[in-house]
């Protein structure tokens, strides 16, 4: 049996492909909202734009798509009021003056009969996500309950006519000479206030404010004018923080690029079409539309914490490096299929609790052989390492 290794955070399959498929302006704008954050969302998008079939059961629109003119390998810097995502820190997106006036006051130190004091809690803390270009920061509000503001950095372009033409519901303004796109859903006891920064390169930033139930809509909105507002300026002024990364590092990978087409065919009944996601981190290789019975595999560079970071005793050696398998049976209740995921990790990142990663996943929701799925998984992930920086 192959089921050893790490230990995973469950996502779903619609997750994983709205994460790895080349979705445009209107998957990045359009967040799931709710509790299980997955396929709540509004339904309605920032632009009017006409939603067309993505590969692996993904969208893609017509109001962005992948940059052409991304950031070469090598690029270390973003020029005033732009942002070069591969790069940039995107914690450094959220100003924390910013969010000053809107945080609770630092907690005094907790104690308990008989136990020692307990740290006060900082209201504000900054979590790298698990993307190189996302940043989550959680905030206990002066006004009560808690808020999240998620960052995505992200490297599409945005056409005119869209920012010309929002969607209903959605506004444009300007702040620091750039563009900011405002949305907001409600729903599931939550509050997300969205807002999009479009840079000089007309690609978009994504920041997604979202409150509980204790936190007013106007106080979570206000939030979110003031962190993309902040970050219009740091972008303006070019000040947003450079991420210093290992010489190895994973960051300059494309793994759409990399993965070879000999590679993929060894996985049954898969249809070789690559599609990169916005920021060419993810790649997803599956045929085109909708098909949920379709074979679909996911390659990824990113990052994961270190409580992900697999049982030493448990791994393997694949393409001469250690390496995590994990087989997941398929759940027809909830529309999962089988799935075996192949990891390893690289460098870890200075003064954080993460480290990167490539990973390897093969949906195959007609192949019930979890020795087949697995089989197909590190043959992929073979080829893969072998491009990995040594």
């Amino acid at each position: 049996m192959l089921r050893t290794t790490a230990p995973r955070v469950r996502t779903s399959r619609a997750q994983l492909l709205r994460t790895t498929t080349a979705v445009a302006f209107a998957g990045l704008l359009v967040s799931a909202c709710g509790s299980g954050g997955d396929d709540a969302g509004s339904g309605k998008l920032p632009f009017g734009s006409t939603e067309q079939p993505g590969a692996a059961g993904g969208v893609s629109s017509g109001v962005g798509k992948p940059s052409s003119s991304a950031p070469g390998k090598g690029d270390t810097t973003s020029g005033k009021g732009k942002i070069d995502v591969r790069t940039v820190d995107p914690c450094s997106f959220v100003a924390h003056e910013a969010l000053t006036s809107y945080a609770a006051a630092k907690s005094p130190p907790a104690t308990r009969p008989g136990a020692s004091p307990l740290p006060a809690k900082d209201p504000i803390t900054s979590n790298p996500g698990v993307t190189y270009n996302s940043c989550t920061v959680n905030m206990l509000a002066a006004v009560g309950g808690s808020v999240d503001v998620a960052v995505d950095l992200a490297d599409i372009a945005v056409e005119e006519k869209a920012l010309a033409e929002p969607a209903k519901g959605a506004t444009v303004r300007e702040a620091n000479g750039l563009r900011i796109v405002s949305f907001t859903h409600e729903g599931d006891g939550t509050t997300s206030c969205q807002r999009a920064l479009v840079d000089k390169d007309m690609k978009a930033t994504k920041v997604d404010v979202r409150g509980n139930a204790a936190a007013a809509r106007a106080d979570v909105c206000a939030i979110a004018d003031a962190v993309v507002e902040a970050g219009s300026k740091l972008v303006a002024d070019g000040g947003l923080a450079v991420r210093t990364y290992a010489p190895k590092s994973f960051v300059k990978l494309r793994p759409c690029d990399e993965v070879s087409d000999s590679a993929l065919a060894k996985v049954p009944g898969l249809a070789i079409n690559k599609v990169p996601n916005a920021t060419g981190f993810n790649c997803s290789v599956g045929p085109a539309g909708n098909d949920a019975n379709a074979t679909v595999v996911l390659v990824r560079v990113g990052l994961r914490t270190s409580a992900l970071a697999g049982d030493p005793a448990k791994q393997v050696q694949i393409a001469g490096r250690a390496s995590t398998v994990e087989y997941e049976e398929a759940a027809p209740a909830y529309r999962l299929p089988g799935r075996c995921s192949v990891a390893t990790t690289g460098a870890a990142l200075a003064d954080t609790k993460s480290a990167e990663i490539a990973e390897v996943v093969v949906l195959a929701p007609s192949e019930p052989n979890e020795e087949k799925v697995c089989a197909a998984a590190k043959e992929v992930a073979a080829d893969f390492w072998g491009k990995l920086p040594k």
